[in-house]
């Protein structure tokens, strides 16, 4: 009866229980953070590294954070931990590649949301993966992953000037 009178139902116990791990996994990307450099590489590199290191180490949290059809996204809580999250990534996205449009920062937040969420949830759900990846933990596999892709990443090319 408790759960029902402050949650609702189910999927408004749920969305609470994902706010929650949405707020301990921004606070472990911005720990990494700051036991990082500030260079602009080094703190995307630490945002992914703990991405993947949050997921492998709390799996069921991180499967239901991501489950649209039992969680509530108009719960205000649960988009503003969403949001935080997110908004590391396009953070280090934006200061890794300055001066990019709209159309490019998106894409590269995209590609490395993708890489992160990919390298989590194959380390998760399939033991072939870590054969691939040499047996390596998620998180090492994460970051070299990251320097393979590092030009994906880069500023774009400062345009030659005109003579």
């Amino acid at each position: 009866g408790a759960p029902a009178h402050h949650f609702g139902d189910a999927r408004g116990l749920l969305s609470e229980f994902s706010a929650v791990s949405f707020e301990q996994l921004d606070a472990a990307m911005r720990a990494h953070r700051a036991r990082s450099t500030e260079e602009p590489f080094a703190q995307f590199l630490a945002t992914g590294c703990a991405y993947v290191e949050y997921a492998t180490r709390n799996v069921a949290r991180f499967q239901l954070m991501f489950r649209s059809d039992r969680l509530d996204f108009a719960n205000e809580r649960l988009a503003a931990a969403g949001s935080a999250v997110f908004g590391q990534l396009e953070e280090t996205v934006a200061t890794l590649s300055p001066g990019l449009d709209d159309a490019a920062r998106r894409m590269r937040v995209a590609a490395a949301w993708s890489m992160a969420h990919g390298v989590a949830t194959l380390s998760i759900d399939n033991r072939m993966f870590a054969q691939l990846s040499g047996n390596a933990s998620p998180p090492a596999f994460m970051r070299t992953l990251i320097e393979l892709f590092r030009p994906m990443f880069a500023p774009p090319p400062a345009r030659a000037r005109q003579r």
